[in-house]
């Protein structure tokens, strides 16, 4: 998927044994991403769909929300 489209995959993060039901400040890897979203080491995450990146649409939408305010997503 990724190289389809141009990107590199730097690090696979992947939540061992987490329900997707888990709030996104109590998932390691995610928060991890996510931080490599915001200190600009990467440029984007890469899911399948959104329910990999989270099942509760309020955690997608503030991962979302972080990734967009540093221009890592695109529409």
């Amino acid at each position: 998927m990724t190289r389809e489209h141009g990107h590199k995959l730097t690090k696979l993060f992947v939540e061992k044994a987490q329900s997707g039901t888990i709030a996104g400040d109590e998932r390691p890897e995610l928060a991890g991403a996510l931080l490599r979203v915001e200190e600009k080491k990467v440029h984007g995450i890469v899911a399948p769909n959104l329910d990999r990146l989270a099942r509760e649409l309020l955690v997608q939408e503030a991962a979302l929300a972080q990734c967009w305010s540093t221009a890592a997503v695109r529409s």
